[in-house]
């Protein structure tokens, strides 16, 4: 995240309410292991079925998408639209976003991940 990302962050917290840094401090906290809730195994059949459905509900259009968190779903939304831009208030997330897989065509900004086709 560039300097001018990371000041803009501390100041979006800084200005929300006591209840809002809470929950975006939960979310911050539980980075690093969010994302097994998508390794159960009762949970694949259904998960399959939503990544197989999502690229065509976003195919050639332009997404801005808001609390993207780790990013499970941004590679699959992202497969075949025009452009997509995910972001998140906490940098614990967008930096287990940035990791993700981009689509073919597809390239990350330093702030945020961006997939463009």
């Amino acid at each position: 995240m560039s300097e001018v990302g990371h000041d803009q962050s501390m100041q979006i917290k800084a200005d929300m309410g006591l209840e809002d840094q809470q929950t975006a401090r939960y979310y911050a906290e539980r980075a690093a292991y969010y994302e097994r809730v998508y390794h159960k195994p009762e949970r694949q059949r259904d998960l399959r079925r939503m990544e197989a459905a999502l690229p065509e509900c976003f195919a050639g259009r332009h997404v801005l998408e808001l609390a993207c968190g780790t990013g499970w779903w941004t590679p699959f939304g992202a497969r075949d639209c025009a452009s997509w831009l995910a972001t998140d208030l906490n940098e614990e997330t967008m930096q287990i976003a940035r990791q993700k897989a981009l689509p073919a065509g597809a390239r990350s900004s330093s702030r945020s991940s961006t997939h463009t086709r």
